[in-house]
C-alpha cells in the first residue's frame, strides 16, 4: 500500500516477510502470485469491515446507503486500500493476465452486501441491484476523483449535492 504494485520489489516482500526470495517464489510462483494472495486478503478484510459498517447503519433508502459507503470509504483506513485497489484494476486492465478477475470481483463482492439492506428496507431485488450499482459507481467515482486530485473538499460538496438532490 506504500508504494504500489511496480515498485515494490520480491526483495521488499521478502523483507517485509521475513522469508526469503526464493522460498517466496517457491509458495507463490511469482511477484504478482504473492501479491494476488495478499490483495485477495486485503479485499476480503476490507468487505467483512465493511458488512460489519452497514450492518450497525440504519439504511432505509439510496441516500442513506450513500451516507454509509461514505463513510466508510472516505476514511483514511479504507482510503489506502482503495488506492491500491485502483492501481490494481488499472494494471489489470492493460494486462488482463495480471491480477486476474481482481476488478470484476471487487464489484461482486459488493453488490451482496449493498443490496440487502436496501431489499430489508422493502425494495424489490432489480431495483436493489440497480441502486447499490449505482451508489458503488458513485462512491467509487468520488474516491477515484479526490485521490487524483487531492481536492476533498469540491468532492464532498459534489457528494452533499448528490444527497439533496436524491432528497427532493
Amino acid at each position: 500500500m506504500d508504494r504500489g504494485l511496480d515498485r515494490t520489489s520480491l526483495e521488499d516482500l521478502s523483507a517485509a516477510t521475513g522469508v526469503s526470495a526464493r522460498m517466496l517464489i517457491h509458495y507463490f510462483g511469482s511477484k504478482d502470485g504473492l501479491l494476488s494472495a495478499a490483495l485477495n486478503e486485503a479485499r476480503r478484510q476490507q468487505l467483512s469491515a465493511a458488512h460489519e459498517h452497514l450492518a450497525r447503519a440504519a439504511v432505509a433508502d439510496v441516500h442513506d446507503l450513500l451516507v454509509t459507503m461514505r463513510s466508510f470509504l472516505a476514511s483514511p483506513a479504507t482510503e489506502r486500500h482503495l488506492r491500491l485497489f485502483t492501481e490494481v484494476a488499472a494494471v489489470s486492465a492493460r494486462d488482463p493476465r495480471r491480477f486476474s478477475g481482481f476488478s470484476r470481483a471487487s464489484v461482486h463482492d459488493w453488490l451482496p452486501a449493498l443490496e440487502a439492506p436496501l431489499r430489508q428496507a422493502g425494495h424489490d431485488a432489480a431495483t436493489a441491484t440497480a441502486l447499490a450499482t449505482l451508489a458503488l459507481a458513485v462512491e467509487r467515482g468520488l474516491l477515484l476523483d479526490s485521490n487524483a486530485t487531492g481536492e476533498r473538499a469540491r468532492v464532498e460538496a459534489a457528494h452533499e449535492a448528490l444527497l439533496r438532490l436524491l432528497r427532493l
